[in-house]
């Protein structure tokens, strides 16, 4: 796969998954124990409720959360957010009978946001580890009540991490630690660090399984577009998920973000975005084992605003990344539906979800 720009590949999913034997295709198969999510985004009208709804509608039965560390611990020691999210969650989706997949960021993608009296020290600096822990601490005591099958210690790693062989080691010492930590607090609980799809292929793949090995799922982002932010043919899903199988090994695979835009600076279409939903439940049919999760981005466009932001943040532009941006929808801004978004719901009614 072409390498992609690092803001680009920083937004790719993460999954987890377990050899299987590939099935050849025999029509849809039934759900089974699969999770599907979809990243609800803030609607344009503010009824989070009402879109909510119209997720599950289509089969949505488990949603992702994610924060950066710099976000909830605002100072030394001190956990005060903004607004306490941890909370409302343990409000909102226990009632719903929602699973939330939590991702807490010390990493995300080519940024490193831990609190600023952690930054410039190693993560397994002792320091850091401990400052992780009570994080992770002080974080299950405000979702007593909310069922989290996983958490991912960082979103698009790799895109921080790079090829820097050192860093690398001291991340996967942090995450033995902390990984270890979390565990005690939640038993059951499973441990991912979420990578990009590219990053299972690069220089620093065998890094990343050396970290894995501390994991207990795979975890892996992936947006089919090449390094001009144009799209790849929608088939292309298949061999990822091929690949990340075969990663994985006998790990199971969860695909944390899978999306893929409809602008036409992409080179796609409404059409076209359709098409990849159907491959995406057509190659997932064929490792239902493996591929126990994934969670389609986005629900909904999102304005230009939110588009500015993430430019900012991730410290890239250009038409094409915009365009990629602002188009993950399968709906457009304020809810009407694109092609997309009706072949997810032949899709998962075919399949009993």
């Amino acid at each position: 796969m072409p390498k992609l720009p690092v803001a680009v590949v920083a937004l790719c999913l993460v999954g987890f998954a377990a050899a299987e034997t590939p099935r050849p295709a025999a029509g849809p198969q039934p759900r089974g124990e699969r999770w599907l999510g979809i990243g609800v985004t803030d609607p344009k009208d503010g009824d989070y409720a009402k879109a909510f709804d119209e997720a599950r509608r289509v089969g949505m039965r488990h949603v992702v959360l994610s924060f950066d560390w710099r976000d909830l611990e605002t100072k030394p020691g001190e956990f005060r957010p903004e607004m306490d999210f941890l909370q409302i969650a343990n409000a909102w989706y226990p009632p719903r009978k929602t699973p939330v997949h939590l991702m807490i960021r010390p990493i995300h993608t080519n940024q490193d946001v831990r609190p600023a009296h952690l930054k410039g020290l190693a993560f397994d600096d002792p320091k850091v580890v401990a400052a992780f822990k009570a994080l992770l601490d002080w974080a299950f005591t405000r979702i007593p009540d909310l069922d989290v099958p996983s958490l991912s210690i960082g979103s698009e790693i790799d895109g921080w991490l790079g090829e820097d062989a050192a860093r690398w080691n001291q991340y996967t010492a942090f995450v033995k630690e902390t990984a270890a930590h979390a565990r005690k607090l939640r038993p059951g609980l499973r441990i991912a660090c979420e990578a990009m799809f590219a990053g299972l292929s690069r220089k620093s793949a065998p890094l990343l399984k050396a970290l894995n090995a501390h994991c207990d799922v795979l975890g892996v982002s992936h947006y089919p577009i090449n390094d001009a932010s144009e799209v790849l043919p929608p088939s292309s899903i298949r061999d990822a998920f091929q690949a990340a199988c075969d990663f994985a090994g006998d790990k199971p695979v969860f695909f944390y973000q899978l999306g893929y835009p409809s602008g036409a600076a992409c080179k796609s279409t409404e059409e076209k975005q359709a098409q990849f939903v159907r491959e995406v439940f057509a190659a997932w049919d064929t490792r239902a084992k493996a591929v126990p999760f994934l969670n389609l981005t986005w629900m909904d466009d999102i304005p230009a605003s939110a588009v500015e932001g993430y430019t900012k943040y991730y410290q890239f532009d250009g038409k094409g990344f915009r365009e990629f941006l602002g188009t993950l929808g399968m709906r457009h801004e304020g809810g009407k539906p694109k092609a997309a978004w009706g072949a997810l719901a032949q899709e998962t009614g075919k399949r009993g979800w």
